[in-house]
């Protein structure tokens, strides 16, 4: 599963147990939750009723398909309940459902200011009441490009952001960096970063960042 999301242009990590989930959650954050209910240690249920207020999406993929089973995930907070063995061409397609509830195409653009600010001169990312944060090089390069690209920039672009020889760059630089970046905002700030992952690889502000 993991391969074929990845294979449609998904950024995807996966982990065995909740435990080792809830410990990289908070180093790399995600948009979706794809989550069985048999793990081990803690189960996926209860998982789902600790993300329910997250904002995070929560799908539900499991060999349990009886009504009771469905209903409880769907009572514990998952979006969706898909059972085993699932269609992966209908997994991508609750996914993308879930993801345009969570990001409406083009929300960025349409949503109202959120007083989000991109400072030229002293390289911070500001809001009118939490303050500001202030960012690296390449976490301001990257910022940069998606204000400069209407919202939404393919990984490529922001590796030619980041390093002036692409062809070599390492694409896990994003991940890390995007992961770090939404870290030290939500720690500063106590908002989420307003970036988030699309398809084919690509990254999408989810609300208008204006440039000072």
């Amino acid at each position: 599963m993991s391969e074929y999301l990845v294979l449609r242009g998904y950024s995807v990590w996966s982990e065995p147990s909740a435990a080792a989930f809830y410990r990289h959650l908070a180093v790399s954050p995600v948009d979706i939750v794809i989550l069985d209910i048999g793990l081990p240690g803690e189960d996926g249920l209860s998982v789902a009723s600790h993300l329910a207020q997250s904002g995070l999406g929560i799908l539900i993929v499991s060999a349990r398909s009886s009504v009771t089973d469905r209903l409880n995930g769907m009572a514990a907070g998952a979006d969706s309940y898909l059972t085993k063995p699932v269609d992966l061409h209908e997994l991508v397609a609750h996914i993308e459902a879930l993801r345009r509830r969570l990001v409406p195409v083009k929300g960025w653009e349409t949503q109202e200011p959120t007083g989000w600010s991109l400072c030229r001169r002293s390289r911070e990312l500001v809001t009118g009441v939490e303050g500001t944060v202030l960012l690296t090089p390449s976490e301001f390069a990257l910022l940069a490009c998606l204000i400069d690209n209407n919202g939404e920039c393919s990984r490529q672009q922001i590796a030619g952001a980041l390093d002036s020889n692409p062809s070599q760059f390492n694409y896990h630089r994003i991940d890390v960096l995007l992961s770090r970046l939404r870290k030290k905002v939500k720690c500063t700030m106590d908002r989420d970063l307003p970036v988030a992952s699309a398809p084919q690889q690509k990254l999408q502000l989810t609300c208008t960042v204006a440039w000072t």
